[in-house]
C-alpha cells in the first residue's frame, strides 16, 4: 500500500475537493486524512471504505500499486457533445459507445469523471462571458460552490446554463438555490419557485473565436 496516500490526493485532486472537504464527507479528522496522505499513518479498512465513498470510488481504486489518477496527455480523453434536449438522460448518452465521428466530441487534456459532457452554448443569457458557440466541460461529479457555472434542468426536462448561488435552507427545510444568468435581460431562476435539478459543473470553457 506504498502509493496508498498519492492515491488517497490524487483522486481528492481529481475530484476537485479540499483537504477539509473530504474529511468532513468521509467523517474523518483533518489532520489524520493529511497524515494519511503524506504516508505517515496507514487508514484502518473501514476508514478507507469512507473515503472511497466520498470520492465516489470503489476502495480498491485506493490500493492500486499504479494509479490511474495521472494527466491526461494532450488529445487522448474524448466527452460527447450533447444537444441540448439530451441533458435530462445524458446518462443513457454519454455511456454510448465512442464513434470516431469528431463532430460529436471534443478533445480534452484534463481530468475529469466519467460523468462528463460537453455542450454548445446557444443564445446570449450568459453573454458576455459565454456567447453563442462557445463550448463547455461540464463534470456532474462536481458539486457546484456558489459562482460555479451550471447546468441544470426543470420539471420539463428543459435544460439551461446558469451561474448558481446558494441561498441556504428555505422555509420548507430544503436547501435553495437560485440559477442566474449573466445578461440581466433574462430572469433569475431559484429552486424554491420551480423543480430545477442541478446536472452537473462546469469545469472548462472553450471561446469561439470572433470574426473581426
Amino acid at each position: 500500500m506504498k502509493n496508498l496516500g498519492k492515491n488517497i490526493h490524487a483522486w481528492r485532486e481529481r475530484r476537485r475537493l479540499g483537504l477539509n472537504e473530504l474529511a468532513r464527507k468521509a467523517g474523518i479528522d483533518n489532520g489524520n486524512l493529511s497524515k494519511m496522505e503524506q504516508g505517515t499513518i496507514t487508514p484502518s479498512m473501514k476508514t478507507l471504505q469512507k473515503i472511497a465513498a466520498a470520492l465516489d470510488i470503489p476502495a480498491n481504486e485506493l490500493l492500486k500499486e499504479e494509479s490511474n489518477v495521472v494527466e491526461v496527455q494532450e488529445g487522448s480523453r474524448r466527452v460527447r457533445v450533447l444537444d441540448w434536449n439530451e441533458v435530462a438522460h445524458y446518462r443513457d448518452v454519454i455511456s454510448q459507445p465512442n464513434t470516431e465521428d469528431l463532430q460529436d466530441f471534443l478533445l480534452v487534456d484534463m481530468n475529469s469523471s466519467q460523468d462528463v459532457f460537453a455542450l454548445k452554448i446557444l443564445g446570449d443569457a450568459m453573454a458576455p462571458t459565454f456567447n453563442e458557440g462557445d463550448m463547455v466541460i461540464v463534470d456532474c461529479k462536481v458539486a457546484p460552490r456558489p459562482g460555479d457555472c451550471v447546468v441544470a434542468t426543470d420539471h420539463t426536462g428543459e435544460a439551461t446554463f446558469k451561474v448558481f448561488r446558494d441561498l441556504g435552507i428555505g422555509d420548507s427545510g430544503n436547501k435553495v438555490f437560485e440559477l442566474k444568468p449573466l445578461n440581466d435581460l433574462y430572469a433569475v431562476r431559484r429552486s424554491d419557485k420551480e423543480d430545477l435539478t442541478i446536472i452537473g459543473t462546469m469545469i472548462e470553457h472553450r471561446r469561439k473565436r470572433r470574426s473581426q
